[in-house]
């Protein structure tokens, strides 16, 4: 395998690690999972590229690039019996994890917690408000349809408060069953934020 591939491929690792998923188990990491000597080479060997970038970089070189090589999450390529359903409530993030889980990382990108949470809200499903300068989701008007709730919790290092979301088995099936739909209406958004100059984000 080329150097160039050698390095995508472990770009597309370290992004699965990103989003919460162990690229060659496909599930989330555990404390134990860093000790895997397949691990082990990975972080090796991107420590050994980072440092001889920096080399280069002194040299006037211009540093390699770090987009992610991976195609963008394609709802297509699911297979929703694969997805676990939790049969205790959890948040949005836990549940996009569990999507990221169901396939391979190196076929393609993750989907996030926050594109599913803002199209629940562009639905009614939940919405945003502002509180103290800062938005954050709350249930909204529809929230009843798909059993939702919230508590509150408070940051441990902060002392902050913070509300959570919480999706029961319907809430995460009408998720998984409307990928699609989220993943169309996530491209229409960004396509529509790059017409107007603006920016939204390079990811799903």
């Amino acid at each position: 395998m080329s150097s160039e591939n050698l390095i995508a491929k472990a770009i597309a690792y370290l992004n699965a690690l990103s989003s919460g998923v162990n690229p060659y188990t496909g599930t989330k990491p555990t404390p134990e999972d860093f000790d895997d000597e397949r691990l082990k080479r990975l972080f090796r060997f991107v420590a050994g590229v980072l440092s001889e970038q920096g080399k280069e970089t002194k040299k006037g070189a211009v540093p390699v690039g770090s987009a992610d090589p991976r195609p963008w999450f394609d709802a297509g390529k699911i297979s929703p019996e694969k997805i676990e359903i939790s049969e205790t409530p959890i948040g949005v993030n836990t549940l996009a994890r569990n999507i990221c889980a169901s396939f391979d990382p190196m076929e393609m990108q993750g989907i996030s917690g926050a594109t599913i949470a803002d199209w629940l809200a562009s639905k009614g499903y939940l919405k945003i408000e502002n509180s103290g300068g800062k938005k954050r989701k709350v249930l909204g008007w529809k929230c009843s349809e798909l059993g939702l709730t919230e508590i509150e919790g408070v940051h441990n290092e902060s002392g902050e408060k913070y509300v959570k979301i919480l999706y029961p088995p319907q809430a995460q099936r009408f998720v998984i069953e409307n990928l699609k739909a989220i993943v169309a209406w996530r491209i229409s958004r960004r396509s529509a934020a790059k017409n107007n100059g603006g920016r939204y984000g390079n990811r799903i």
